[in-house]
């Protein structure tokens, strides 16, 4: 398994154990478990059906939260507050040049970076940001992963990721003006 994973791709390869019929779920203690996420207290926020668990990214790279597990390494879906090198690198591999262009293109004719593009891959469906030094992934939902026929439709997902992004945001905006 990676050390690092920024994006929670260790979830892809853990399957959940399922217990025989009639079988008692019991957890392993645990003595001491360090940096774990934990639901957002002040605000009631649940996407895509579970609570928000929020956590500082690695390597200072301000706020991530997502979900259902407390571990970013094992969440389903994930929410990052701004660019990282690595998550710049990571929306060039989602799309070809000609495309970031034109998405860069309509960005600048309107004034505002403010917009976000959702791609759905084989691998999830990820959402892209950009700012005057380019597009970077803002967040990702391997959701589809696991259902091939996925119940929630794209739609769906690139909405509730939006509104995590934009929570995220509005969050840190506030906390920088205190």
């Amino acid at each position: 398994m990676l050390a690092d994973d920024p994006v929670g791709r260790q979830a892809l390869h853990r399957r959940r154990p399922t217990l025989p019929v009639g079988a008692v779920n019991r957890m392993p203690e645990v003595a001491e478990v360090a940096d774990l996420a934990v639901p957002h207290a002040p605000c009631p926020l649940h996407l895509f059906g579970w609570p928000v668990q929020v956590c500082n990214a690695p390597h200072g790279e301000g706020r991530q939260l997502g979900g259902p597990q407390a571990s970013p390494a094992e969440w389903l879906w994930g929410v990052y507050a701004g660019p990282s090198t690595a998550r710049r690198r990571q929306a060039l591999g989602l799309l070809d040049t000609a495309d970031l262009a034109a998405w860069r293109e309509r960005a600048q004719a309107r004034g505002s970076f403010a917009g976000y593009l959702g791609v759905r891959t084989l691998a999830g469906y990820f959402l892209l940001a950009q700012d005057a030094d380019g597009a970077y992934l803002t967040g990702f939902s391997w959701l589809f992963t696991f259902d091939p026929m996925p119940s929630q439709p794209p739609r769906f997902v690139y909405h509730q990721l939006v509104r995590a992004a934009r929570w995220l945001r509005q969050g840190a905006d506030s906390a920088a003006t205190r």
